[in-house]
């Protein structure tokens, strides 16, 4: 945790469609919506990530995040998660592992 940044956001657009992320996101507290297109298609909660797709392909976000009201989230730079792989991969081989599970867990839903 010490290696990102924690934020606070209040209804506002968090990834943009078409943005390339570089960050990677975890919900403390509240919620956000994908909204793809203008429909709301997904409330993401506490301890789900915001942009884990975008993070582990590279590509461009498919849909918009909008964080609801009192959002509270950390933040860690890819720049940094690499570092990080690099120096603690037993570490991050954990965290992958939780990532791939609040991947799949969004997936089923």
């Amino acid at each position: 945790m010490e290696h990102g940044k924690l934020y606070h956001a209040d209804k506002e657009t968090l990834i943009t469609t078409g943005a390339t992320q570089s960050d990677l996101m975890l919900i403390l507290n509240g919620n956000a919506t994908v909204v793809r297109e203008g429909d709301n298609i997904v409330s993401l909660k506490r301890r789900q990530f915001i942009a884990e797709i975008s993070y582990l392909t590279g590509k461009p976000a498919s849909e918009d995040v909008i964080s609801k009201e009192g959002l509270t989230f950390f933040v860690w730079n890819r720049s940094v998660l690499n570092k990080l792989r690099k120096s603690k991969p037993d570490t991050m081989e954990k965290s992958d592992r939780i990532l791939t599970l609040d991947m799949a867990g969004k997936l089923i839903r």
